[in-house]
């Protein structure tokens, strides 16, 4: 090895590697050689493919490089011989489409071979000295219902409050917007002019703003509570960092994905160029702005003149000027913003027609490959960009070259068929199986061809005429946003597409026909035409697809809905109050899963609660219907305060857009096969054979035109009946509902995180044996009736599958044995079915044990190669739990509203019959006191609520004079009561109370302090005596009179360390706050240790570092007799 990384050997390497290359792609055969050959490629891709590592999916990729050049050396120079002129044009048309393909290949192999990945950096400093962010969202013409989602949302994000601001950037300087700033306190700025559209309104606001950074987003584009979080910390690292963008996620379907219902999970247009292709971009420090969801330094800015505006992608120009001046960019692939996608075809593709011009301005007026500034690598990647654009004509060129044979009877290769297939049929299989491999599950086989066609007859003009006139053009805006209210199909965008397939079809008839009838006056060779009408087929079914995106499906909901699961309460008009799931939501409602013995059959619901971080949303609903166990709700109007909240709740989740895995890669048959049924559905509706679904959408129709007719009745109605009511009546009031109990339910399903388990960072497990134990606890009143557990892990490639597992136990019984192979190394979420008995009350304990070998003979137990990666935040139990009913008992304290065998946060709401008064909250205080002192360790909240009841346990403080609705509890004097909740039949309310202020205290102090014996289900406190402490004997504080032992901090076994090496001894105390040593000397440790004296240890090269608070004290030896 040290052989072949000296500079001589490196270079015979390089040399040997292209000699083989060029035999390879030289080196002419004859047809059976050359099948010969074809076979081998094959065989060895597939080989290659079974395994799942980068570096063959490297291997894959130069394969694919090698045999296309291969193909493309033997198309230069053994098939071009043409007969005639018309050959000649046709023949020359196809050899430079291809040339263009063979370049894209090479640059995409050079732009997506190694993604970056990049990882988030945390933010350094306090919060009051973080960068200040300017916040920008430009608008022109677009509606506020869309950029006010936007608003709310970016206002909402965590940051310091004084450290960031929002401007809204209005080119239509509509006063509307100017008001709605006014309201939300949120900047407005305008310009006198539109000059330079949304490049000049940026820099305009760059002049009237001064941040240290710019945060972009388009006016749809609705950024998350962590955007600036994740995002601002790579500026700090990374001095001469002027980027940072973010991924482009869109909630709403594409056109494709909209109007193509037959395909499930197609993913969008545009995921794969947020895939592989940024992060392949990152690598050579070449990401891309991309107008949105992007952070830009001022400074580097400044020094370009501020956003470019000679083309209209104003955003890829920016990137390139800035890396030009030596600036960095960067790419981070997590989902923090998300945005509306076109909804029709004929605006996508206006969309992309001022993309392609933009980018061919670009390669005219500032060429990557001239100019100073860049690397090579930087060159080739805007370069790749801009010619990715130039397709339209290539792409129609490969769907039309069988006609020249078909029709004219052109032999634009001249090869034979068979010949042709043999060179052909590595270079495409390879290509696509590196592609698929390369590309994931961001782009399915074939569907890069279908969306090129949709695109290729209407960009030819803008790319063609550009590149004569690069200064034509002018920026447009993409609506968004708009309803369609009925299906129809758009004739007029797929025209040429139409006549392209009229075009196939007639050439393959006429090859046909010319064959069969006619053998004797054309000279068709069988096989040539066999190859020519596949061709042909192949084109017709990427056109067929193409055609049936240009069937708009009617959409007639005002707002997106969001498939998402979210644990939500639902609150009755009778008093029920249970817990549901959502199937969806939408910023204008949502769909419900009701549990199983939940009925809403003549019922109504009237709020909805929705989780949004620590706290919960409340909004009113109406009812739309209910069936199948699922319940339809619209919101009512809300005030912009409960508007932002919703935007929080729904649009601004931190973790609302992260798909819990990567999309699935789908084989090319699966997609070839898609595609097909997506071509015979649109068959059957061009032949009107699709009668259920006629009869589906005539249904809808019918639906439609009752519901407004019974609007309008309603509404006329309205109007007679409130025109009949004399002057003087009133609406009155409604009495106010005792609320009921809510249905026994007593199951509920939880999600524990590694990190809610307290593994704060990810498992690495090292050795020939590492192992980590995560403890984690059982409420004595739960048992587990389901259970799955998912990891998601990586582990080294250099070991050996067959003897290297990793052994997942629970409890000390083994749930499953997973084997390390090299294939799957890079990545894999298990999820694990767990037998519920495992789970116990109390404590329990969760081992992930390796066993890792990377030779069979002697090994070194501690190698570099042996290691496995486990995620502590996308690792988890998928637990369904059912709660037990127990009996009121005041001996169970502090249980069962604390127990110690929780893993999350202690949560105890403090009731209060009103906002409560300072006795009350002493009161509090005291019991707050002792809650917390138990739960430090891992968090702890107490929400108050006023007059009202909570779901689960809670803490109840009584008065007389103050009584809390839905309690009825006589008040004799100081005491304490356990009662069930009225609300909820599995929690409990710990009641304290008494006649006055004085004797509440006196119950909460008798409580805290633990005075008396408790038992039963109340005890009165009127004798107790509660005793006075002296300073500094907090029982939680370490005593300063007297010398403290160790092991009156912690266990005798967390003195003790074994393995190698045994890892960190701590003894955890608190002292007095107001402490303070003087002099300087501090406090006296005597410390006594013991260690091994077998003959393995290296007492010299083994020591015991002392540190307090992560500040470093001494090294005490292992030798001598300290």
């Amino acid at each position: 090895m040290r052989l072949l990384e000296s500079s001589p050997a490196k270079w015979l390497t390089a040399l040997f590697a292209a000699l083989l290359a060029a035999l390879v792609i030289g080196v002419p055969m004859d047809l059976e050689a050359q099948w010969l050959f074809t076979g081998i490629t094959i065989i060895g891709a597939i080989v290659l493919s079974r395994s799942r590592t980068r570096k063959t999916t490297l291997a894959l990729g130069i394969l694919s490089v090698l045999v296309s050049t291969r193909y493309m050396f033997w198309r230069t120079t053994q098939t071009l011989e043409f007969g005639t002129p018309l050959e000649f044009l046709l023949g020359t048309g196809l050899y430079l489409a291809e040339i263009y393909a063979w370049v894209i290949l090479l640059l995409g192999f050079l732009q997506t071979s190694w993604p970056l990945n990049r990882p988030v950096v945390e933010i350094e400093g306090e919060p009051d000295q973080w960068p200040f962010v300017d916040v920008f969202i430009p608008t022109y013409n677009e509606s506020l219902s869309i950029v006010r989602n936007t608003v709310f949302a970016a206002m909402d994000m965590d940051y310091p409050a004084d450290r960031f601001r929002v401007y809204i950037l209005d080119d239509g300087r509509r006063p509307e917007f100017r008001a709605f700033a006014r309201q939300v306190g949120c900047g407005y700025l305008t310009r006198p002019d539109n000059l330079h559209a949304k490049a000049g309104n940026l820099n305009a606001a760059m002049k009237k703003t001064d941040g240290e950074l710019i945060a972009i987003f388009d006016c749809d584009h609705v950024p998350t509570r962590a955007f600036l979080q994740m995002t601002v910390g790579w500026f700090q690292k990374d001095a001469k960092l002027a980027l940072m963008q973010t991924p482009h996620h869109f909630y709403s379907p594409d056109p494709a994905q909209r109007n193509l219902r037959t395909v499930d999970d197609l993913p969008g247009e545009g995921d794969l160029f947020y895939g592989n292709v940024q992060g392949g971009n990152d690598l050579w420090n070449a990401a891309f702005f991309c107008g949105s969801c992007a952070i830009i330094r001022r400074e580097a800015l400044q020094q370009t003149n501020g956003f470019a505006g000679e083309t209209v992608t104003e955003d890829a120009h920016t990137a390139l000027k800035l890396q030009r001046m030596g600036w960095s960019t960067a790419y981070i692939s997590a989902r923090l913003s998300a945005g509306l996608a076109t909804e029709r075809l004929v605006l996508h593709i206006g969309q992309r027609i001022r993309w392609a011009r933009g980018m061919t301005q670009i390669l005219r007026i500032d060429n990557p490959l001239l100019g100073p500034g860049l690397k090579w690598q930087q060159r080739l990647c805007y370069l790749n960009a801009m010619l990715h654009f130039q397709f339209p004509l290539p792409r129609i060129v490969f769907l039309t070259s069988p006609l020249a044979y078909l029709i004219f009877g052109q032999n634009i290769i001249h090869a034979s068929a068979s010949l042709i297939f043999a060179y052909a049929a590595p270079h495409l299989y390879c290509s696509m199986v590196s592609g698929a491999r390369s590309q994931g599950g961001d782009r399915r086989p074939f569907w890069g061809e279908i969306y090129e066609t949709i695109l290729a007859f209407h960009l030819v003009p803008a790319t063609v005429l550009t590149l004569f006139n690069p200064r034509k053009g002018k920026f447009n805006v993409t609506d968004k946003g708009s309803l369609l209210d009925r299906t129809y199909f758009d004739l007029g965008t797929v025209k040429p597409h139409l006549i392209c397939i009229g075009l196939m079809l007639f050439g393959i008839t006429l090859g046909v026909v010319k064959r069969v009838f006619f053998p004797h006056l054309f000279n068709i060779q069988t096989d040539t035409l066999l190859l020519n009408t596949a061709w042909a087929s192949f084109s017709l079914i990427i056109l067929l697809a193409a055609v049936s995106v240009a069937r708009e499906t009617r959409q007639a909901r005002e707002h997106i809905r969001i498939e998402t699961q979210l644990p939500v309460t639902i609150y009755m008009q009778d008093g029920h109050v249970f817990d549901a799931t959502t199937i969806d939501l939408s910023m204008g409602g949502t769909a419900v899963a009701l549990p199983q013995d939940v009925s809403l059959r003549d019922r109504t619901v009237t709020h909805i609660s929705l989780p949004m971080g620590d706290e919960k949303l409340t909004i009113p609903v109406d009812t739309i219907r209910s069936d199948h166990g699922q319940a339809f709700l619209r919101f009512k109007p809300l005030d912009l305060t409960l508007s932002r909240h919703l935007v929080r709740a729904i649009l601004g989740r931190a973790d609302a857009w992260q798909p819990v895995a990567p999309p699935r890669p789908v084989s090319g048959l699966r997609s070839l096969w898609d595609i097909i049924v997506v071509d015979f559905t649109t068959l059957k509706r061009l032949f009107r054979l699709n009668r259920k679904e006629r009869r589906s959408l005539k249904r809808e129709r019918t639906h439609a035109a009752a519901a407004v007719a019974g609007k309008s009745a309603a509404l006329l109605l309205a109007a007679i009946t409130l025109m009949g009511l004399p002057q003087e009546t009133r609406a009155q009031s409604a009495p106010a509902r005792e609320a009921s109990s809510a249905p026994p339910a007593g199951a509920r399903q939880q999600r524990l995180s590694f990190r809610d388990l307290q593994i704060k960072t990810p498992i690495r497990l090292q050795g020939s044996r590492g192992e980590i134990g995560i403890p984690f606890g059982m409420r004595r009143n739960e048992v587990v009736t389901r259970a799955n557990l998912t990891l998601n892990l990586a582990w080294s490639p250099a070991m050996l599958g067959d003897l290297s597992q990793l052994v997942v136990l629970l409890n000390g019984e083994v749930v499953r044995i997973i084997p390390l192979r090299p294939a799957d190394a890079g990545g894999q979420a298990v999820t694990i079915p767990v037998n519920p008995a495992l789970f116990l009350p109390g404590d329990n304990r969760l081992n992930l044990r390796l066993l890792g070998h990377y030779t069979r003979d002697c090994e070194d137990p501690f190698h570099s190669s042996l290691w496995a990666n486990v995620s502590n935040v996308r690792s988890w139990f998928d637990l369904t739990v059912q709660t037990l009913p127990i009996s009121p008992d005041l001996a169970r304290l502090p249980g069962p509203f604390f127990d110690r065998n929780d893993n999350l946060p202690l949560r105890l709401p403090f009731v209060f019959a009103g906002t409560p008064g300072n006795s009350e909250l002493e009161a509090a205080a005291s019991i707050a006191s002792w809650f917390g002192g138990m739960a430090s360790y891992r968090g702890f909240s107490f929400k108050p609520l006023y007059n009202q009841l909570p779901q689960g346990n809670g803490i109840v403080f009584l008065l007389p004079n103050r009584p809390v609705a839905g309690l009825n509890m006589q008040v004799r004097g100081p005491a304490a009561a356990v009662i069930r909740n009225p609300r909820d039949s599995f929690g409990q309310l710990l009641v304290i109370m008494g006649r006055n202020t004085q004797e509440l205290k006196l119950a909460a102090a008798a409580i805290a302090s633990g005075r008396g014996v408790f038992g039963g289900a109340q005890m009165a406190f009127d004798n107790v005596r509660i005793p006075a402490y002296p300073r500094y004997s907090a029982p939680r504080w370490i005593a300063t009179d007297r010398p403290v032992r160790l092991g009156e901090l912690t266990s005798a076994y967390a003195l003790q360390g074994l393995g190698l090496p045994p890892g960190p001894l701590s003894a955890r105390f608190r002292i007095t706050p107001d402490l303070f040593f003087w002099p300087r000397q501090g406090g006296r440790l005597e410390l006594r240790y013991r260690y091994p004296t077998a003959d393995w240890l290296d007492k010299r090269g083994s020591r015991l570092d002392l540190s307090i608070n992560n500040q470093y004290l001494r090294t005490l030896p292992l030798s001598g007799g300290d």
